[in-house]
C-alpha cells in the first residue's frame, strides 16, 4: 500500500463499479465516509484510502469483494460495521439522514449527512482533517443548535472519553 496512492473521483466511480460487478445482483449498501465520501461529493479533491460503513447483512456479503478491490488497487478498504466507528457509535437514524450518490444496478453508495460527517471529523480531532472540515463548512449551512443535538446521539465505547470528545466538539460548534 503506497503513500502516494490518490483515488479521485474518477478512480473511486470505476472502483464502485468494480464492486457492482463483483456483487452479482445481490443487493448491497455501503455508506461511504470521511474522505470518501468528501471525494465524492467534490467536496475534496482526493482520498488516501476508502472507507465504508456496512449493513450488519451486508458484512459477509461484501467483505471478499472488498478484500479483492484492496488488493487488485493496491489501496486500503476501512470497513465499519452498523455504525461503529473507532471508538464510538453513530447516532442509529443516520441511514434515514444519508445522502443518495449512486445506485448502480444492485448497489447503492449512499454517505452520511455532511452534519455526521463533520462531527465524525472533528470527534477525530485529527491536524490532517482540518482542510476537510474548513471544506464542509464552505459548503454547509451548518445549524449550530441541530449539531449540538445530533452529537448527543453519538455514544462512546468509553463515556469518560465521550464526555471529553463531546466536550471538545461543543466548543468547535
Amino acid at each position: 500500500y503506497m503513500d502516494d496512492i490518490k483515488i479521485d473521483k474518477e478512480k473511486l466511480l470505476e472502483i464502485i463499479s468494480k464492486i457492482s460487478e463483483r456483487l452479482e445482483g445481490r443487493d448491497v449498501t455501503l455508506y461511504a465516509v470521511g474522505g470518501t465520501a468528501l471525494t465524492y461529493l467534490e467536496l475534496k479533491d482526493f482520498s488516501r484510502d476508502m472507507d465504508f460503513i456496512l449493513n450488519p447483512q451486508d458484512w459477509n456479503v461484501v467483505g471478499g469483494i472488498l478484500d479483492e478491490i484492496s488488493e487488485k488497487y493496491g489501496i486500503i478498504i476501512d470497513r465499519f460495521f452498523d455504525g461503529h466507528i473507532v471508538c464510538y457509535k453513530m447516532p442509529s437514524d443516520f441511514r434515514e439522514k444519508a445522502l443518495d450518490l449512486i445506485r448502480e444496478d444492485s448497489l447503492k453508495l449512499e454517505s452520511p449527512c455532511l452534519t455526521d460527517i463533520l462531527l465524525m471529523k472533528w470527534i477525530a480531532n485529527r491536524l490532517k482533517d482540518e482542510r476537510d472540515i474548513g471544506s464542509i463548512l464552505k459548503n454547509l449551512e451548518l445549524d449550530g443548535n441541530e449539531a449540538l443535538f445530533r452529537l448527543e446521539s453519538y455514544s462512546f465505547d468509553d463515556p469518560l472519553q465521550g464526555h471529553i470528545k463531546k466536550a471538545l466538539v461543543r466548543d468547535l460548534i
